[in-house]
């Protein structure tokens, strides 16, 4: 995901009731990780493919958009804390 200064380095899509199931969560929220890139900001903390972000600097995140937007909104460079389920 590269956007307009804001780069984390991966691929997201929506938790949907089929996802939720397959991957065992509680809740159908989240931005699942597709893809991470390599020696992306994502890479180097930790974040795998399959990787549910349920929180974002502390806020729930409920859908894709929402987690797009989230780090569309942050500055370039900034540390953030995201939860992730596994």
């Amino acid at each position: 995901m590269s956007l307009s200064g804001s780069y984390l380095g991966v691929g997201v899509r929506d938790v949907n009731e089929e996802r939720k199931k397959a991957l065992g969560l509680k809740e159908e929220r989240g931005a699942e990780i597709t893809s991470v890139e390599s020696d992306s900001p994502a890479a180097k903390a930790g974040l795998k493919t399959s990787d549910v972000v349920v929180d974002y600097n502390g806020n729930r995140v409920e859908s894709m958009e929402q987690f797009i937007r989230l780090v569309r909104e942050t500055p370039a460079g900034r540390e953030v804390k995201i939860t992730v389920m596994r």
